[in-house]
């Protein structure tokens, strides 16, 4: 019988022969671990560990629905995001790793034992907002998505994360779904921001939902809605962080230049551009 460092190795060279898989090895290692239900670290200790056939099977499946392509995250159903896992599904933007650097900036803006009310727009799995309430224990949140079938995720994660009585999900087009008379302490936006298709992944061409990444205008257009609403919605003090392209930075400057007097862009893990940030 084959021992799981036999299928980690297959597994691994099997990915490989797939150039446009970027980590063969991480992804190996989490389908190994989703398929025999274990850690990254019982992995590596189990190693000489043989498998059954009916494991083997899985195991050789999940591969090589990578290696076409299928994201991890639509194979196993799950993504890790901040220190929370969330369902996923096919049809529903992947939240990204880089994208918890937007969680640190509003750690560093807001107070631990206040009360705030938080609006996510372009919430998709609840990710960024779920992990906001699970932080900011007291507070409660709104969180928009025009996709219903992202709702449906994200009401399921909050339910997961016993945070539901504090959150509403709304089916709207950022802020239509939104009564004027409410303020928000601090307003998140991952909006759709990629100025062409041609600069996507092919994993992502294939198989994500291009409404969530794509954006007119060169990838202005839904982030230039949302500023124009934004002063009806924020209170004064108020934070908002959108996530942004870096190479749409100047553009995005000269947009808040008129209308906002404390702004500035604040930069991801590897150093880029990548979040616009203002304060009412």
């Amino acid at each position: 019988m084959k021992t799981i460092k036999d299928l980690h190795l297959f597994s691994i060279n099997t990915l490989k022969e797939n150039n446009e898989i970027l980590s063969p090895k991480k992804d190996a290692e989490i389908l190994m671990c989703y398929v025999l239900n274990m850690s990254r670290p019982d992995l590596y200790l189990n190693y000489d560990r043989e498998i059954d056939d009916l494991k083997i099977k899985e195991i050789n499946e999940v591969i090589n629905k990578r290696k076409s392509l299928i994201p991890v995250a639509y194979i196993t159903k799950k993504i890790d995001f901040y220190d929370y896992e969330f369902m996923i599904e096919e049809g529903v933007f992947i939240p990204r790793k880089e994208t918890e650097v937007l969680i640190d900036i509003v750690i560093k803006h807001l107070f631990f034992k206040n009360i705030y009310w938080f609006l996510d727009l372009g919430t998709g799995c609840g990710a960024i907002l779920c992990s906001l309430l699970k932080i900011f224990k007291e507070s409660y949140g709104i969180g928009i998505d025009k996709c219903l079938k992202a709702l449906s995720i994200a009401q399921k994660n909050g339910e997961i994360l016993k945070i539901d009585n504090r959150i509403k999900w709304v089916c709207s087009d950022w802020f239509n779904g939104i009564n004027e008379n409410i303020k928000f302490d601090c307003i998140v936006a991952n909006p759709p921001y990629v100025a062409s298709f041609s600069l996507l992944q092919k994993e992502v061409k294939e198989f994500e939902p291009l409404s969530a990444l794509i954006s007119k205008d060169s990838g202005l257009f839904d982030i230039k809605i949302i500023l124009r609403e934004l002063k009806r919605y924020l209170r004064k003090g108020g934070i908002f962080i959108a996530e942004i392209a870096e190479y749409n930075t100047d553009r995005i400057l000269a947009m808040v230049r008129d209308d906002f007097s404390n702004y500035n862009i604040e930069k991801d893990l590897a150093g880029r551009d990548r979040f616009l940030k203002i304060i009412l």
